[in-house]
């Protein structure tokens, strides 16, 4: 599954345990099951900034962002949320 994909589903469920897997695919499970080593946790908040974020940006500019890797795509969200207010 995508970023998007987990954002939504962490948007809709709540906390989401999240590993990169190959290219820009990703597993994703409920927060607090199973073994979390190296899972990385993804929250309800930030799952809906990254949907509200990738809905308003242009399609073009949308592409861009779900490509970037999990680190610069959680600091480009959140530089984006904060210049936004």
């Amino acid at each position: 599954m995508t970023l998007i994909e987990v954002a939504e589903r962490t948007q809709a469920e709540g906390a989401q345990l999240i590993r990169h897997r190959e290219g820009n695919q990703y597993d994703c499970k409920p927060w607090g099951t199973g073994n979390n080593r190296h899972w990385t946790m993804m929250d309800a908040f930030t799952g809906s900034a990254i949907v509200q974020i990738h809905r308003a940006l242009k399609p073009e500019n949308q592409e861009r962002y779900i490509n970037m890797s999990l680190g610069k795509f959680i600091d480009v969200t959140w530089k984006i949320a904060n210049r936004n207010g």
